[in-house]
């Protein structure tokens, strides 16, 4: 299998190579989370000494792809402006300081989260983290009263102002164009993993628009146009945590590694000898947390398909900032047309 995925993709970097499989799989065997491993140049378990905690797979839908594939197509989030980075993030000082050790939206709100996506050949994570996102909050905050699944492709199509379509988009652009636009139902606008022209008006004085899905039951039929409120910035782990339990799943960029792409299971952390490679930037959807072994970490869903990791999710180290996984996470407010009581939080 080695020769075979080196004679595909000879010419560039492999995006998943045997001795980076060999390297996770072996170490995350070899000792339990958290024993000491010694110091061995580009060849060292986990980030800073540490044991990889993680399994690693060959997935086919990678074999023969070159690492610029992956991170050109696979990825898609550009990195956010000054004005992004600088914004004040908000901080929950009025909620209680407990917080629970484990938190999994997907089993508090049954039924509530989008599925995983696979977004295919097209660096577009901007646009399905977004209404990913954006899908679930509608759903939580509406008491489960609204749950719309937001077209991400209604984003890739029409959000084209200082976006690059299936080569990248800034998160603050799609959040804009989301509050001021809003979002038709994914049923009616699926995802196709390629760019189009824009099949629905962009005016902001519009509450419903015809829906463009030609096998619809009728063309003319008008869908509601979901919006979003701002965005706003969270602080840092707590109040990451916090907002989960509040409202829903958020979002967040991270930097992603070559070893990423081979994730199969357990609690990620980069590998040294993935230093070396090319990297991109990437959004996802936080869900919730956990502990193993001692060892704190994210649940987060990506947008690789269910083929891929945990059954589409994946876990990674929670409050050091690995891969810069907690330098910018984001939220928005769903207006929904149920008033939500502030007071209505979840009883740990």
């Amino acid at each position: 299998m080695k020769g075979r995925a080196e004679m595909l993709c000879s010419r560039e970097r492999c995006l998943i190579e045997a001795d980076m499989l060999e390297v996770a799989n072996k170490e995350a065997g070899s000792k339990p989370a958290g024993s000491p491993t010694a110091d061995s140049p580009g060849h060292g378990g986990g980030h800073r000494g540490r044991p990889a905690r993680w399994t690693a797979a060959n997935y086919t839908e990678f074999w023969g792809r070159s690492l610029e594939d992956g991170v050109s197509l696979r990825l898609g989030t550009l990195n956010p402006s000054d004005v992004v980075l600088h914004m004040n993030p908000l901080r929950h000082t009025l909620d209680p300081p407990n917080l629970p050790a484990s938190f999994d939206a997907r089993t508090v709100w049954p039924g509530a989260l989008s599925p995983v996506q696979d977004q295919g050949w097209c660096g577009a994570s901007w646009a399905l983290s977004t209404a990913a996102v954006a899908s679930d909050r509608y759903a939580i905050m509406s008491l489960g009263r609204e749950t719309p699944r937001l077209a991400a492709q209604h984003l890739l199509d029409c959000n084209n102002r200082k976006q690059h379509g299936c080569n990248g988009g800034h998160l603050d652009r799609a959040w804009y164009f989301t509050r001021k636009f809003g979002l038709v139902p994914e049923s009616c606008y699926p995802w196709t993993g390629r760019e189009d022209k824009c099949h629905v008006p962009k005016k902001a004085t519009l509450d419903t628009a015809r829906c463009p899905l030609r096998s619809a039951t009728s063309r003319k039929a008008k869908t509601e146009l979901y919006r979003m409120g701002p965005a706003y910035r969270l602080a840092g782990e707590a109040d990451i945590m916090r907002e989960i339990i509040r409202s829903g799943p958020v979002q967040a960029t991270m930097r992603v590694y070559q070893d990423l792409f081979s994730y199969q299971s357990g609690v990620y952390e980069h590998m040294p000898m993935a230093e070396t490679a090319r990297t991109g930037f990437h959004s996802v959807r936080i869900v919730g947390w956990g502990e193993e072994a001692g060892v704190k970490y994210w649940i987060a869903a990506n947008s690789w398909g269910e083929w891929w990791g945990e059954r589409g999710f994946f876990r990674i180290r929670r409050g050091v900032n690995e891969c810069e996984i907690e330098n910018l996470v984001l939220a928005a407010w769903a207006h929904t047309h149920v008033r939500r009581d502030l007071d209505n939080t979840i009883t740990m």
